[in-house]
């Protein structure tokens, strides 16, 4: 009997470690992609360990990780997002209204009033300075601020830096990108993430130097779908090409309106990777929209901006099918289910080397999710009408997708 206890306990430990090492492959694997996907750097941890994400947004520096937080008897493990920036010099230090912030200020706490009624009853705010701390928080900021301490609950901003927690390792790409999105969102709204700073990469690679043996996040194996009419003088459009230039074109246009004549190879912009090129001239491509929005350190509300002409246009393009899954509701796409499919439709190289991946997220009808499931992995051609676009994430939304033969 013991020896039947000893077996069955020695399996439990077994199942056990099985299950924890699998779990921790997943969130390495989400970690790598997100990293991958943002231009981030990537540094593994030993066994269980998740490791440490890390990058830049102009100024500021994110370093995403894992820490344990004790209370006494009991501990627990929070996933940790920090922006660090230089000082502001205010002093500064915003975190969500509490019972006891409010019993203080009954008593004579410290809080800096606003004046924006919403704005004072959500947030306590400090600083060393109260009219340079009311004049630096504009309504834009507080907007900002406002949305990002009711998405994220345990988020306190100060003069050098804002840090999120979220309970337990997190293993979700989607939820990693969310919240390092909204830093980025704090970062651009603080006026320290749009002015780019050489030294920024330093401090990043320095991060990245800390562990020699960890490899650097691999780029995307993607081997563009061209087909055989495509046009040359598309997909060598420039990256520096004009959003005025582009709408302009209709659909029937002769590709030289869209642009001026094709620079030779030698001249062509080395930061835009081929893609796969439209099914008819005249239409505009992924490369030729990716290069406009993203090619350089715009911030979200410029790319938003730069789309407003696009939103509602018919495209037809052609990438790498990555996902597919069905929804019954959609925060971007509304009104009702559909069938969701994550597109790799271009690529863009970084600063350091990386490349980024473009891609499209399109809405199908329900009934496609069968049609486009057994593609998963291969190449896809399919229309669609723009959306938005996401410049953190480097996504571009589609809605009424359609597969193309």
């Amino acid at each position: 009997m013991p020896f039947l206890f000893f077996l069955f306990i020695l399996g439990a430990v077994v199942v056990f470690f099985v299950i924890a090492k699998k779990q921790a492959e997943r969130r390495r694997e989400a970690w790598q992609s997100v990293a991958r996907d943002l231009g981030f750097i990537y540094i593994p941890g030993d066994l269980f360990k998740v490791g440490v994400l890390t990058g830049q947004f102009g100024e500021s520096v994110v370093t995403t990780d894992i820490h344990t937080v004790n209370n006494g008897k009991n501990s627990h493990q929070m996933t940790r997002y920090k922006l660090e920036y230089p000082s502001l010099g205010l002093g500064l230090r915003l975190s969500r209204q509490g019972i006891m912030d409010n019993l203080g200020k009954m008593f004579g706490g410290q809080d800096i009033e606003i004046g924006d009624a919403e704005f004072d009853r959500l947030l306590l705010v400090r600083g060393s300075d109260p009219e340079r701390v009311r004049e630096f928080l504009t309504p834009e900021r507080r907007e900002t601020l406002m949305n990002a301490f009711n998405v994220f609950t345990k988020l306190v901003v100060t003069d050098q830096e804002a840090v999120i927690e979220t309970y337990g390792q997190e293993s979700s790409e989607a939820r990693l990108k969310g919240a390092i999105g909204c830093l980025h969102r704090l970062a651009e709204t603080l006026g320290v993430g749009s002015k780019p700073r050489a030294q920024q990469k330093t401090k990043v690679m320095e991060r990245k130097e800390a562990k020699p043996s960890a490899p650097a996040p691999s780029a995307v194996e993607f081997k563009p779908f061209i087909p055989a009419a495509a046009p040359a003088t598309l997909s060598a459009a420039p990256a520096h090409t004009a959003p005025a230039t582009l709408s302009a074109a209709p659909a029937h246009t002769a590709p030289a309106t869209l642009s001026a004549p094709p620079p030779t190879p030698s001249e062509a912009p080395a930061a835009v990777i081929p893609v796969p090129a439209p099914a008819a001239t005249g239409e505009l491509t992924a490369a030729a929209l990716s290069a406009e929005l993203f090619g350089g350190s715009t911030s979200s509300f410029d790319v938003e901006k730069k789309f407003v002409p696009y939103i509602g246009k018919t495209v037809r393009w052609s990438g790498k099918l990555e996902n597919v899954r069905q929804f019954g509701s959609d925060f971007t796409f509304k009104n009702g289910a559909g069938t969701k499919a994550i597109v790799l439709v271009h690529e863009l190289s970084n600063q350091f080397g990386f490349k980024n991946p473009v891609k499209a997220v399109v809405r199908f009808k329900p009934e496609d999710y069968a049609t486009l499931n057994p593609l998963a992995g291969q190449p896809l051609e399919f229309s669609g009408r723009l959306l938005k676009a996401d410049g953190m994430v480097r996504e571009l939304y589609l809605e009424d997708g359609a597969v193309e033969a």
